[in-house]
C-alpha cells in the first residue's frame, strides 16, 4: 500500500517481479509524475489499475508480457510520455487514445496488420 506517501512524485519498481496490477494499486499516490514499472513480468493491468493518478505524466512498461496496450492509460489524462518496448505483442491500437501524448514508444514490438490498425500505423 502507498496510502502513506501521499506527496511522492516519482516511483521505480523496475525489476520487482510484478505480475498483475489490480484496481488501486497504486492508489494514494496523488501526486505522481513518473511511473517506472520496466522489466518486471506483467501479464495484466486492470483497467482501473492507474485510477487515482491524476497528475502522472510518465509511464514505462518495458519489457514486461504484456499483449496490449492497457486501457486504463486512457484514464491518465496528464499523461505525455508512455513507453512500450519489447512486450509480447501489441494488439489494434487507437490512435485517438494516443493523440494527447507527446512522447510514445513501441520498439521491438509485433504490431498485427489488419485494417482496424491502419490509421495507427501512419499516425506512427
Amino acid at each position: 500500500s502507498f496510502a502513506g506517501l501521499p506527496c511522492l512524485m516519482e516511483l521505480n519498481l523496475r525489476r520487482n517481479n510484478l505480475r498483475k496490477l489490480e484496481p488501486d494499486t497504486f492508489k494514494g499516490l496523488n501526486k505522481l509524475e513518473v511511473l517506472d514499472l520496466n522489466e518486471n513480468r506483467i501479464f495484466f493491468v486492470h483497467k482501473m489499475a492507474f485510477l487515482g493518478l491524476p497528475y502522472l505524466k510518465s509511464l514505462a512498461l518495458n519489457n514486461n508480457c504484456l499483449c496490449s496496450i492497457p486501457q486504463s492509460i486512457v484514464l491518465l489524462k496528464s499523461l505525455r510520455y508512455f513507453t512500450f518496448l519489447n512486450n509480447v505483442k501489441t494488439s489494434p491500437l487507437l490512435v485517438e487514445d494516443l493523440k494527447r501524448l507527446s512522447v510514445v514508444d513501441m520498439g521491438i514490438n509485433k504490431i498485427g496488420c489488419d485494417c482496424r490498425e491502419r490509421e495507427a500505423k501512419k499516425w506512427l
